[in-house]
């Protein structure tokens, strides 16, 4: 038996999309029986099978629990970025496939048709990503430098600051803004 689920699009007062997975049908294990009954579940069998209608699927998506702010930070260990995502405006059931690529996921956008990445908030967040790894580009950088300055190589010192101007004007990139996609976004790469 295996587990089946409805994904549910959540929009929020922020204009957040959250993607948010229901139980349609699992075994009888996997739900307590009082928070089954109490979400609008019935048992068929050996399983737990969602009444499929719009209270119960709508209580359920109420009662999640949303952070108050996303974490748009990157890796783990970074400095976390936060966004607001404010109670809960509308939802709807969607197919999983409904989503467009999660690596700008907190740029979803639901115009109640169809979810899309909101490309002035996929450019952000490149760009909050593209500062986070300046600030490690430069570490490095800094601890390449003091040697070279000490050798007093000039040569190595010229490559160096070469490399430090190239981090300092990333987040500047003309073609963060010119990317009309997340698939765009996702193809610029900084030269060596």
């Amino acid at each position: 038996m295996s587990t089946t689920f409805i994904t549910v699009a959540v929009l929020h007062t922020s204009g957040q999309v959250s993607r948010v997975q229901i139980i349609a049908r699992c075994a009888l294990g996997q739900l307590a029986p009082e928070l089954a009954f109490l979400n609008g579940y019935r048992r068929e069998g050996d399983e737990w099978v969602l009444v499929e209608n719009l209270s119960n699927i709508g209580r359920i998506v109420r009662a999640q629990q949303f952070p108050k702010h996303v974490n748009i930070g990157g890796q783990l260990g970074e400095e976390a970025t936060f966004i607001e995502t404010g109670p809960i405006v509308s939802w709807r059931i969607v197919q999983p496939e409904d989503f467009p690529d999660a690596t700008y996921k907190n740029a979803w956008t639901d115009d109640g048709q169809k979810i899309t990445h909101n490309m002035g908030q996929a450019r952000e967040i490149f760009r909050q990503r593209l500062r986070r790894l300046r600030e490690a580009k430069f570490k490095v950088l800094d601890s390449l430098r003091a040697p070279a300055v000490r050798q007093n190589n000039t040569a190595r010192i010229a490559e160096l600051d070469a490399e430090a101007e190239k981090w300092a004007d990333a987040p500047a990139d003309p073609r963060i803004e010119a990317a009309r996609s997340v698939e765009e976004l996702k193809q610029i790469k900084l030269s060596a």
